[in-house]
Order: structure tokens, then C-alpha cells, then sequence
């Protein structure tokens, strides 16, 4: 996460807060992964916005009853489909957040002697929903092409493009919860195309755009 390498064991909690950019490396290890945007707390906006956790794993945290229980309860709260079951989620959820926040340890976000890999990544997220190219990252950000089409493989594992591809899928996986039409979504999200996006996003999640729309909006 951010460029450093955190090895996790049985009961570890990577909190991963909003814009920090991460991959992982799978294992044979069972894991539990919650993914979600963080309009769904409101309540914690402050602390997504202007803090920052001094360490993102939270040693043995998840051994806690009080974790594990709320973390059981998602999924079979998600099986019941009774009403107010998405409400009920969402207060687990809530609740979770709460007490990572607690665990952590918080720093004031601090802007100054920003990397060139941060720099390179703000740009992207502020601008992918239209044409990004090498040479515009590279005139924005005053650093060569090479330099920032080898960046992101030696950094991240990730290429440059498949980072802007990503945060185009997301956008669209946003709207599309909306149940706006697929050919708005693949605009509004940067796709040059909807065959383009049709194809991108069916390699990435299995199913059409169409079908996501319908299954989870």
C-alpha cells in the first residue's frame, strides 16, 4: 500500500482508507475482504478527508469477538433479502468502522513534499474520465514519459494505464448502481467507446454492464 509491503498473519486487519493506492498478493489463506465506497459513512468523512493511520494493519484486531461477529453478520444479513436489509448492513458496516477508527493510531494528513508516484496518481484520479495521455501526465507533472511509464510496474506491479482502467471501472460501477444507461456510463466514466467499455468490463467482472446494473443496483 502507497509503495511498502505489509505481510499479513491469522487475525491482521489491513484498514485501507479511501484514494490509497494497493495491491495484493494472494495466498492460500482464507481472508475476508470488505470493499465498499465511503459515502456509505458519512459519519467518518472527517476522518477519511484529513487523517491518516500511522500504520494501516491493526495487529490481531480481527481476533476480537466483537469484529468477527459484525463481520459474520453481512453476509448472512445480505442471504435473508428481508426489508431493511441493506439498512441493517449498513449499520455493521458503520459499526466495523467505528471501531477501526478507534484502533487507530491518526495522523493529520500532510501535503507537503508530495512523491512524484503521488503526484502521478492525484492526476489520474482528478482526470481519468477524459483523455489521459503519457504526454499530458508528463507536461503536468514536469517528469519525463519514460520515467512515468516505468513507474508504476517497478512501484506498484501495476501498469499506468491499467491504474487509469481501474479507476474508470470503478466510476462506472458507481453509476451504474444508479441504474443510469450503460452508453451515459461508459462516457461519463472515460471509456472511449461502449464497445470498449462492454468488453473491459466483462473481462474485468465476469458479467455485462447490464447484467451488474441489474443484479446490484
Amino acid at each position: 500500500m502507497d509503495f511498502q509491503k505489509y505481510i499479513l498473519t491469522a487475525g491482521d486487519i489491513l484498514f485501507l482508507f479511501p484514494n490509497r493506492i494497493h495491491h495484493k498478493e494472494k495466498s492460500n489463506a482464507p481472508n475476508i475482504l470488505l470493499c465498499f465506497g465511503a459515502s456509505l459513512c458519512p459519519d467518518y468523512a472527517e476522518f477519511f478527508e484529513n487523517k491518516t493511520p500511522l500504520s494501516p494493519v491493526l495487529k490481531s484486531l480481527g481476533n476480537s469477538a466483537e469484529i468477527r461477529y459484525l463481520f459474520s453478520q453481512i453476509p448472512l444479513e445480505f442471504k435473508r433479502e428481508q426489508p431493511l436489509s441493506r439498512q441493517i448492513m449498513r449499520g455493521y458496516i458503520n459499526a466495523i468502522m467505528g471501531l477501526l477508527l478507534r484502533s487507530c493510531e491518526l495522523r493529520d494528513c500532510i501535503n507537503t513534499n508530495v512523491t512524484i508516484e503521488r503526484k502521478v496518481i492525484d492526476y489520474c484520479t482528478k482526470h481519468f474520465r477524459g483523455n489521459i495521455t503519457l504526454e499530458k501526465i508528463s507536461n503536468e507533472i514536469g517528469i519525463s514519459k519514460y520515467y512515468i511509464s516505468h513507474l508504476f510496474p517497478q512501484r506498484l506491479g501495476l501498469g499506468l494505464f491499467d491504474f487509469i482502467t481501474t479507476l474508470r471501472l470503478n466510476e462506472a460501477c458507481r453509476l451504474l448502481l444508479y441504474r443510469e444507461k450503460v452508453s451515459y456510463v461508459a462516457m461519463a466514466s472515460g471509456f472511449s467507446s461502449i464497445r470498449v467499455f462492454n468488453y473491459t468490463f466483462k473481462l474485468k467482472y465476469g458479467i455485462t454492464p447490464t447484467e451488474y446494473r441489474n443484479q446490484y443496483s
